[in-house]
């Protein structure tokens, strides 16, 4: 996967992952922002059953974040 330099700058990783606004924005009834985009109408009836949907939900990605400092190149 390719990830331009202004994705890496993106305040929240989670972006990256495929599907990932449609699945939140389902799952979520009363949201109305998510990563300061206003949630619409027309996303939420696009989106509408995606996360109880078991065979769109069953193509699952897999994330792994690490959260630390790098000190002289190793994780702490």
């Amino acid at each position: 996967m390719d990830i331009s330099r202004s994705e890496l700058q993106c305040s929240n990783l989670l972006q990256l992952v495929p599907m990932y606004r449609s699945y939140v924005v389902d799952s979520l009834e009363r949201l109305s922002f998510l990563d300061d985009i206003p949630v619409t109408v027309d996303e939420r009836l696009e989106f509408s059953g995606l996360s109880t949907d078991t065979c769109k939900s069953a193509a699952t990605n897999k994330i792994i974040i690490v959260i630390g400092v790098m000190v002289n190149k190793f994780l702490v």
